[in-house]
């Protein structure tokens, strides 16, 4: 059996219809998002995957975030290096999918991804914060 975003596959041949997986991307507005929705069929394990990414751009703060807690496998939680508010607003969509979690009582993957590294001279958050958020 081979699992992808930790979720287990049943059977080991080979699918008729590829897998589908919805990645939703948190962060505050002005992370470096892309405000897009994105899909693409990738072979992962040498399965096909149908891999849908939906940025959630309209939001500022995790309020109002349940339709994407409901519809996504993963998460990307993104921070702008050069925007302390960002980085410690970051904390906040972690929180929100720590909680998520315990109450569906699954693990959900999500990643932690310092954006803007073109803009790290202006950045207001440490490296090292980076690493202990994550």
């Amino acid at each position: 059996m081979s699992s992808v975003f930790g979720k287990p596959r049943a059977g080991g041949g080979q699918q008729s219809a590829p897998l589908e997986v919805n990645l939703a991307i948190l962060g505050r507005r002005g992370a470096g998002k892309s405000e897009d929705t994105y899909s693409t069929e990738e072979t992962v394990d040498q399965q096909p995957v149908h891999l849908r990414v939906m940025d959630t751009a309209d939001l500022d703060t995790p309020r109002n975030c349940e339709r994407y807690l409901n519809w996504a496998h993963a998460f990307l939680v993104v921070y702008s290096v050069d925007s302390r508010q960002s980085f410690e607003g970051s904390s906040s969509y972690l929180e929100l999918l720590a909680l998520h979690a315990k109450e569906t009582q699954r693990n959900y993957p999500a990643l932690l991804l310092g954006n803007k590294l073109d803009m790290a001279q202006y950045s207001n958050s440490r490296n090292l914060d980076g690493k202990q958020q994550a």
